[in-house]
């Protein structure tokens, strides 16, 4: 069998699901290729231990000061002076706080 690179970059496109069972170790994250980049955009399923969305746009910082202010459910800035690992581990604790076990 190959090995698995330890990162998996996923170019041209969108994230339209992501989701964790119960049973499943990791999450379970769903793309679709930018259409109007690919004829005949498909969708691809694929487990990961761990998932990030990046836009690749830089902004100054001072953009986001209203939306610090008013704590907007759902969205993340991460700070570069910070170490990395310690501001995942809040995003994914809030992130699951959206999503309740089914019973």
């Amino acid at each position: 069998a190959e090995p698995t690179p330890p990162i998996d970059l996923i170019c041209n496109s969108t994230v339209v699901a992501l989701d964790r069972l119960e049973d499943q170790p990791g999450v379970f994250l769903t793309t679709e290729e930018a259409p109007f980049l690919v004829k005949n955009a498909d969708h691809k399923t694929i487990a990961a231990d761990l998932v990030l969305i990046a836009t690749g746009h830089r902004l100054p910082n001072g953009l986001f000061n209203g939306l610090r202010q008013g704590a907007e459910a759902g969205f993340y800035l991460l700070r570069s002076s910070e170490a990395l690992e310690p501001q995942l581990k809040l995003i994914e604790q809030d992130m699951l706080s959206f999503f309740s076990k089914v019973k």
